[in-house]
């Protein structure tokens, strides 16, 4: 069966130390009992036991707006934010990941490091096996069902008494594998349940500027109902596409803008073909990701640029900027990001168009919001 996935290739040892990924995605084979990852919230629901104590049984998924923030830890040998959650009961820690979809957890015990998984602890699912591959690891990942809460939340939210998670195999879970919990919510109707397709959730917010980092989740979107074009920058966005999955195949609805310009050590770095045609450049906004990923296409220009300005670096620093509804530009940068190119397509069908997934380098000290009905994102 073919896989679908970014294909980024390690470049050196610390590449895996860099780039904590990959959920880029799929969720291929076994047709059979494939159900539409945007219907799985279950009818039957109860908490998902969100906010400590909150274990209230409620028979339907709340139409009220609610909201539950959860705490973000910062774990320097991932190089990564990492939210603490239950399946079965039992805890577990994953990587944050605005890149990638599932909720999952580890096929084997390490309290340590991502928890100790118990099959006696959750059911069978009656979906067939996937095999995934994230950046060169291949393996096996099982689909159940368990009882699912997250670890010190605040707020209440009421979903499906159960949620579907995937179980690695361990070797997914090899250099730069590990665990990770999805935040994309929508996906191809043949992808496995979505962990956000399971619940209400509308809109979420990262906070990463003050000292406390947090996950928040909403089930109505936290932007301002002003009316636009009033230059009330609370109500300034950057508007969110979904070109990747309608015209180039990729089976999830990431979360992409397309950039207005890009800037390495300062200088303009062309977003032309060879021939001097203008094509869009999309950007994906994934927390999973320490530095950035860059097609390679561009990568190559970028090389080229370099030799001929007999620059020292090709990436020393870097400005991606975004055209706002409102018309402001809003610019996102990094000083040395850790930089590979992406190598393969990502998706047969893309084509005459670059590529950027951009990391905690450029997002890292900004509270993010992404309204997913909406396809807006703000950046503060």
């Amino acid at each position: 069966v073919p896989l679908l996935s970014l294909g980024v290739q390690t470049q050196d040892d610390n590449y895996a130390n860099s780039e904590r990924r990959r959920f880029l995605l799929t969720a291929s084979s076994g047709i059979q009992a494939m159900i539409p990852g945007l219907s799985y919230a279950s009818t039957s629901s109860g908490p998902l036991g969100y906010a400590a104590g909150d274990l209230a049984s409620r028979n339907t998924i709340s139409p009220l707006s609610e909201t539950v923030t959860i705490p973000l830890k910062w774990i320097p040998s991932l190089s990564a934010y990492v939210v603490y959650y239950s399946v079965g009961g039992e805890r577990f820690g994953a990587i944050l990941d605005t890149g990638s979809p599932f909720l999952v957890v580890p096929s084997y015990c390490d309290r340590q490091k991502y928890g100790c998984y118990d099959p006696a602890q959750s059911r069978p699912s009656g979906l067939a096996p996937t095999f995934e591959r994230f950046d060169n690891n291949q393996g096996k990942v099982e689909w159940r069902v368990a009882p699912f809460s997250f670890v010190n939340a605040t707020g209440s939210m009421v979903g499906p008494r159960e949620m579907v998670f995937g179980v690695l195999s361990e070797s997914l879970m090899d250099g730069p594998g590990g665990v990770f919990l999805g935040l994309i919510r929508d996906t191809d109707n043949w992808i496995r349940p979505s962990f956000l397709g399971q619940t209400n959730v509308k809109a979420i917010e990262i906070g990463l500027r003050e000292e406390e980092k947090t996950l928040s989740l909403y089930t109505q979107s936290p932007f301002h109902n002003s009316p636009p074009g009033l230059g009330n920058d609370d109500n300034d966005f950057i508007e969110l596409v979904k070109d990747l999955n309608r015209k180039y195949g990729d089976p999830v609805i990431h979360y992409t803008a397309k950039a207005s310009s890009l800037k390495a050590n300062g200088k303009e770095v062309s977003l032309s073909t060879r021939s001097r045609r203008k094509i869009p450049t999309y950007v994906i906004f994934d927390t999973g990701v320490t530095g950035m990923v860059v097609s390679q296409d561009l990568f190559d220009q970028r090389y080229a640029d370099a030799r001929i300005n007999r620059e020292k670096s090709l990436w020393g620093s870097v400005e991606i900027s975004f055209l706002t509804h409102q018309g402001n530009i809003v610019t996102l940068s990094a000083q040395k990001p850790v930089t590979t190119p992406l190598g393969d397509k990502p998706w047969p069908k893309f084509q005459n168009a670059n590529l950027i997934v951009l990391g905690l380098a450029f997002l890292d000290g900004y509270d993010i919001i992404i309204d997913m009905d909406n396809q807006k994102m703000q950046i503060s």
